[in-house]
Parts: structure tokens; sequence; C-alpha cells
């Protein structure tokens, strides 16, 4: 990216700006809208590939048409993953765009998503595949800006400024709870047992105000269950209620942990064109629907219920937001926008500059996690922010986290052994985090290839050369020592443990690695091997960590995030392996593994 030929002296002060106002904001997410678009746009006018054959093709029974394509080039298919949208085109024929379905070693299914009369010629003749701009998306976010810079009613929720209210915050602070005060109808499940900060939380988040509050859910604290029970009693009270979230993923485990509460028929989950209804759980099927293409309008339309306006909690995406103003006719009481701190600040004003005038705004993540991302390698830059999001924001400002009118700290896990909690917790969360003793916490305890028995943490600490992928175009690494070892520590457990391997999560911060290790394991493995992106928000009985990077460039590592995230993620057991010396260098890599040599955890060798 040519950076003096594609900013203003304008644009590069405005990109400098503290975000202390809502015109500072607004002129400094103008400049990151810009530079996303712009990286977006140089990014599409390069093929993902050339001269890629269809492979196989089949017809689903309600006419969706799949095709599989043979894509060997590492660096090709680093540039997509599943719901990548692409366009496949040939000469002489219209162009048709898909979504990726699956990737699976050298092959990928796209699943498409245009009229397409797929013809014999189209196997002899190879498509290139490029990827599609995302015009809409910054349409709505420079409108978006626009119309939270215009309307001062807005300006307040934002939190700029602290609210300024005369009374005694230490004594708020310590009111006692009272007893909930939801009680479940019969078409509802049984309440689930809060604990007191998340009954707290409850209070707050239903209280009678408009002021921002925001749910600080660490790992495994419990955070969606305690926003099931605040919108299940807003339901109760009249609310109207839009929740979104950044993927549609994470949609998903919030609608279906609200179609699990009882509020099925209060619920309504909205798709993106780019989600397949049929990869969805059978429980939200009949709650969602998705945009179809209108073949004689040749226009996109959602073939939306009739009485849409009688569901009181719509479930959708950020992205997806913008369509819910032109099929729903009531005025939002609430927004809440789950897993907030993954997302830029100003993807959370795409809904906020529409509904936020008359909606009190509920923001739920959690800050240390992975934050926001990006593909413009300007923006990575520290010094312009674009990675905090508003729950970092507010959850640093010492006037809002002290105050819990604004916001709670959810501080009880009840996801893993003490000993995986006090990792992250120490390291991350000022020792905060405390683990509840979950139901089998302990059942691998006793593994043998422990260097501590009770004690169900490990680092393995082994230096293997580092390669770039198999081909010469890859520009991704993988240490083949490493991927031994995983592969070690896997068949043990399953064979001498009995943990099945659907139980088993193994993050790669590589995606050459991830590449090798399903090549080593073997296409009928249930192990998932992903990247920590795709890990995030989800949990696994084991999680096995290969750091990859040794030597003085440790690349992705460097992010604390990433870190957390991983050893978040596990339940019974955590194995990390890499190189011990490389990765004393990183302080927050050092504190773990300090960790684990002060708790007799440390191990070495090629074996485990």
């Amino acid at each position: 990216m040519g950076k003096k030929k594609m900013l203003t002296a304008e644009q590069k002060a405005d990109l400098l700006l503290p975000v202390t106002s809502v015109s500072n904001a607004a002129a400094k997410y103008r400049v990151f809208a810009y530079i996303n678009e712009y990286t977006e746009k140089v990014e599409c006018k390069r093929p993902v590939s050339t001269g890629v054959e269809i492979e196989d093709s089949w017809e689903r029974q309600d006419g969706t048409l799949f095709v599989q394509m043979f894509l060997d080039n590492n660096e090709a298919r680093s540039r997509i993953n599943q719901r990548t949208s692409l366009a496949l085109v040939q000469r002489k024929v219209p162009d048709h765009w898909g979504v990726v379905t699956e990737i699976d070693q050298l092959l990928i299914t796209v699943r498409i998503g245009s009229h397409f009369e797929l013809k014999d010629s189209y196997y002899r003749n190879a498509f290139n595949l490029e990827l599609t701009e995302n015009r809409k998306g910054y349409t709505n976010q420079y409108d978006a800006i626009s119309k939270v810079e215009k309307y001062e009613s807005l300006h307040d929720k934002l939190m700029y400024t602290v609210p300024d209210v005369d009374f005694d915050l230490a004594a708020f602070n310590k009111l006692s709870i009272s007893e909930p005060t939801i009680t479940a109808t019969p078409s509802e499940k049984p309440l689930v047992k809060l604990n007191p900060e998340q009954e707290r939380a409850v209070q707050e988040i239903t209280k009678d105000t408009d002021t921002t509050f925001v749910l600080f859910g660490p790992p495994g604290t419990g955070k969606t269950s305690t926003l099931v029970e605040a919108i299940a009693k807003l339901v109760k009270s009249g609310a109207k209620i839009l929740i979104c979230t950044p993927t549609n993923n994470s949609a998903n485990v919030i609608a279906e942990a609200l179609v699990d509460r009882g509020l099925k028929d209060s619920i309504f989950r909205i798709l993106a064109a780019s989600v397949d209804r049929f990869d969805l759980s059978e429980k939200l099927k009949s709650v969602t629907v998705r945009p179809v293409f209108d073949e004689d309008t040749k226009r996109i339309y959602y073939p939306m219920p009739e009485k849409l306006n009688e569901y009181p909690i719509i479930v959708t995406t950020l992205d997806s937001a913008w369509r819910v103003k032109s099929l729903v006719d009531y005025v939002f009481t609430h927004i809440f926008v789950d897993e907030a701190g993954q997302v830029p600040e100003m993807n959370i004003w795409k809904p906020f500059a529409d509904f936020g005038a008359t909606s009190r705004l509920i923001l739920a993540g959690d800050p240390k996690q992975l934050g926001p991302f990006t593909k413009a390698s300007m923006l990575a830059d520290p010094q312009f922010c674009y990675n905090d999001s508003m729950v970092a924001r507010l959850a640093n400002n010492p006037d809002i986290k002290t105050d819990l009118r604004f916001l709670i700290i959810l501080t009880k896990n009840y996801r893993s052994h003490k000993a995986i909690v006090d990792s992250f917790s120490n390291i991350f969360y000022d020792g905060i985090i405390e683990d509840t003793q979950p139901e089998g916490h302990a059942s691998l305890c006793k593994y043998q290839a422990l260097p501590n028995v009770g004690f169900p943490v490990v680092f393995h600490s082994i230096k293997g050369d580092v390669f770039r992928g198999r081909k010469r175009w890859s520009r991704s690494s993988q240490n083949q020592p490493e991927a031994e070892l995983v592969v070690q520590y896997i068949q043990d457990l399953v064979a001498n443990q009995g943990v099945n391997e659907q139980d088993i999560g193994v993050v790669s911060f590589y995606r050459s690695q991830t590449d090798l290790l399903h090549q080593m394991l073997g296409r009928q493995s249930k192990v998932t091997v992903d990247s920590i992106e795709r890990f995030q928000g989800g949990e696994k009985r084991v999680i096995i960590i290969t750091c990859v990077r040794n030597g003085k460039n440790l690349g992705f590592l460097k992010n604390p995030a990433r870190l957390n995230t991983a050893i978040s993620r596990a339940k019974q057991l955590l194995i990390m392996i890499g190189h011990a010396d490389s990765l004393d260098t990183l302080p927050d890599w050092k504190k773990f593994i300090d960790y684990c040599r002060e708790n007799n955890a440390f191990k070495q060798g090629n074996f485990i």
C-alpha cells in the first residue's frame, strides 16, 4: 500500500487523533474505513488463483449447487477461509459468485449463490477465482459515522465523558443483591442459578435508564447465561431488543441460548446471504430467515414472516444490522452487542446510528481476548489504536471500571481446572478470576505424561527448525518436530486416557502448521486443528498449542491476547509446545513458562 499517495495530510492528522470526543472519533473512523476499503479494493484486484478447474459438483435437495475445486496453492488458500465470498470468472461466461463452505487440504468446496447452470464446458475450461468487494458494508459504515456525528442525542451514550451524578458511589457499589425477580412461565425452562455478580449485572442491565452498560466477561465466567437472563427479564417487561454480534457463529451461540431458555417464540434470527441455513442447528432453523435471489427482478430480498413485528428479539450480525430497519416497524428499547471486544468501536456505530436514539446500549465482551482484525497492515501500528474496542476504552477508564452502574466484571470461572484458571488469571486479570471446580475438572490430573501428576498444565520445550510451507510461494510457517510431538500427545491421550478425538483441540498460530497437522492426522481424524481466531469463544476438554516460531522473529506470538485466548480454551488439560528460550523474550509468555517451572510442569525433548 502506497501510504504517501493513499492519504492526504488531513487524513494523516485525523489518524492520530485521540478518541476523546465524538468529533475526534468520527474523523478518525472515517480514515479507518477508508484504509480498509482501499486495502480491500487492492486485494480484490489480485486474483486469488488462476486456472482453477472444477473437480466435482452436486446439487442439494433444495436446489443449491456446490462445486469442488483443486487449489494447490498455499498462498491462495491463505487468502480465503470458510464463508469467504468468491467470484468465479471465465471468458465468455457471466461471472458467478459463491461462498467457500469447506477447505479440506487441497480441495475447496464452494456453494454457488447466483443462478448457475453447470455445463460440460465448465469442466473443460478453468476459472479464475477473485475476491468480491463489500461495497455496501463501507457505504453503511460511512453513513453510520455521519449519523452519529450529526445527532447529539447519541453522544452521551458513547461515554466519552462520564455521566455526572451526585451520589455515594461506595455505598451504591456495596448494595446487597436482591433475589431474582424473574419467574418462569409454563413455556419457559427453569432459571439458571446465577451467582451474586451475575445477579447484580442482571439488575443493572434491566434498570430503567438509558446509560450505556458493559458486562466484562472473562473466559468461562457465564457471560452468555447472564445476558440471557437479563434479556428474559426485559422481554417480560415489554422491551424490544436488537442483539448484534461480530460473527454469525457468535450470533448463533446467543440465539441458541435464548431458545434453550424458552424464548423460541420471542426470537427471530436474520442471516446474511453468505450463511447456509442448512448449517444451522435444528433449534434455530424455525426461527431464522436468510435472503433469496429473485430470478425475475434479479434482486435479493428477505421472505419475512407476516408477524415479524410480534417478535421482541431480533438477532443478527453487526454487518447485517442495517437490514433490520426496513424489516420491523417498532422502536427498539435496547441494543445488545455481544463479543463487543472483537470489533473496532466504529463497527458498533452501525446499529447504534439507526437505533441508538431510543435504545439503551449494552456491551458484553472481554477486552483481554483477541480484539479487532484488519487486513490493512498500516492499521496494525499501535499508535493508530485501531485494535481498541469500545469495551476496552470503557474498561480502561478509571471512573467507569469501578462504578457498578456502568461496568461489572464477572470473576467466577465455570469452565476450567484451577491450574488452568490461575495461569491466565494471574497473567492477564490481576489474579481476580477464581475457579469453581466444575464437574470433571480433575479427570485428567493423573495423566502419566504430566511432569507434575495432579497439575494438568504442561510447557513442553522443543526447538525444531522452522520452514515456510511446502510451496515456494507460501508465506506461512511450519515446524515438523513440534507437529510430531502434537501427534504423540494426541495418540497417547486417545489410546491410554480414553479421551475422544472430538474433545481435543489443537491451536496453531500458522496456517501451514495447521495444514501439516491435518495431513499427519489424516482425513478421518476428529481432532479440531485450527487458528486461534476460530477457537475464540469455544472450549475443549484438551487444548494443545503449537507455537511454531523460535529465534528472534516471533511474529504473531508478540500479541499477548493470542496467548490469553489460547490457554483459556482448555477445560481439563493444557499442553503448550514451543521453544522456551525464544518465548522467554516475550513478557507474558515468560510469565506462563515461569508459572510452569514453579509448579514442576516444565519438560523438554522430542518425546512425551
